[in-house]
């Protein structure tokens, strides 16, 4: 499969396809292991570069259960948070948990001496949930989110969901959109109202 063949579908031999599939996870591992705990992951371009693959969309056929995507970028599913990261995971951890869904902004990050590399790192590790460019919370204060939003009139405006929030704009905005693409919430009419479409559904990263 010469590189720079056009991206399309793909039909890949069942011993081809499991080759690749192991080269990838070697690669992933490979990565993991080498980097440090704030290093970013390997991203779909690079992932296709490495294996010689003629497009990203190949990389959807050999994905194994042990990897997972976020964001473009590939990691191993079950990667136990680095010992690095102990420190400032307790850290972000007390300060959302106390903030509930009014997130910190950047400047609070700063003053905690949390990065924005160990915000991606906690975000890949499943410790918290990235909304937008310096919006981040942990799992806990999602559902609590969802819960609040089940007790409002459908269909409710990103007003609505402020107020019964007490949160900000920039992290509501965000959140609702987090919760359309994980299909929770929906928006109904042109103007932004929504209304819950599986309320008990779990959100996820």
């Amino acid at each position: 499969m010469p590189a720079g063949w056009p991206e399309q579908e793909w039909l890949i031999d069942p011993e081809r396809r499991r080759q690749l599939a192991e080269r990838l996870l070697i690669l992933v591992r490979t990565h993991h292991e080498q980097q440090s705990a704030t290093a970013p992951e390997l991203t779909r371009e690079q992932i296709r570069d490495a294996l010689g693959l003629p497009g990203t969309r190949v990389i959807d056929l050999i994905m194994s259960p042990q990897l997972r995507e976020d964001h473009g970028r590939v990691g191993l599913a079950e990667a136990p948070l680095p010992a690095a990261l102990h420190r400032v995971a307790e850290i972000a951890h007390r300060e959302l948990a106390a903030a509930g869904p009014r997130a910190p902004t950047a400047h609070r990050w700063r003053e905690l001496g949390v990065s924005a590399a160990e915000l991606r790192a906690l975000t890949r590790h499943g410790v918290l949930v990235r909304l937008a460019p310096d919006v981040y919370l942990i799992p806990d204060a999602i559902e609590q989110a969802i819960a609040v939003l089940q007790r409002l009139p459908a269909p409710f405006r990103v007003s609505h969901a402020r107020t019964a929030l007490a949160a900000p704009r920039r992290v509501v905005v965000p959140l609702l959109e987090h919760l359309d693409r994980q299909g929770i919430t929906e928006k109904v009419t042109d103007d932004g109202h929504r209304r819950l479409r599986r309320p008990t559904h779990r959100a996820t990263t």
